[in-house]
């Protein structure tokens, strides 16, 4: 099997790839996909365009669903650990998409700005500002922010408990 993704100097500060930004390819051959892989991977597979050669699914394997689960929670991790305050709308979106994750179907890989359109609909009306305000950040980055320390705090605590309560079958409080 072949592995075709590095990014380099597309990152931002949650160390999140940023969509959009040009990204060094490095092809290397092996017998399964390497966890620092796992997401971008998975992402090409079901979100990539071919510009040249074949289907991406022709020379990469698809990692297992719980490798990709596994491989997301460090950044969901990182961004909590910081408290949300480094860089609020990367991690903001970060935590949108892993936790969006965990509760959309097994094989739902979403990007930051529909994870946090979702979020939109879904999350309790109390974080919805706070994740408007960051997909506003992300789409206009020149735009200055005014960040509510105690409602990055309370989103944290949220996501904390709905993380950790997310198993498969099983509804987190607060969300349909």
């Amino acid at each position: 099997m072949l592995v075709a993704v590095r990014s380099a100097g597309a990152v931002d500060r949650a160390g999140e790839a940023v969509e959009g930004e040009p990204v060094d390819v490095v092809v290397v051959a092996v017998d399964a996909v390497p966890a620092d892989v796992v997401v971008p991977v998975t992402q090409v597979l079901a979100r990539g365009l071919v510009l040249h050669g074949p289907p991406a699914a022709d020379v990469l394997a698809t990692p297992p669903w719980s490798e990709y689960l596994d491989a997301l929670m460090p950044s969901l991790d990182r961004a909590l650990d910081r408290g949300l305050s480094e860089d609020p709308a990367a991690s903001v979106l970060v935590v949108c998409r892993v936790l969006l994750t965990l509760l959309s179907p097994p094989g739902t890989v979403l990007g930051k700005e529909e994870a946090a359109a979702l979020a939109l609909e879904r999350l309790p009306a109390e974080h919805r500002p706070l994740v408007a305000q960051a997909l506003a950040a992300r789409l206009d980055p020149a735009t200055p922010q005014d960040w509510d320390q105690a409602a990055l705090r309370r989103f944290r605590s949220f996501v904390v408990g709905a993380a950790v309560r997310r198993r498969p079958g099983r509804k987190v409080a607060g969300l349909p």
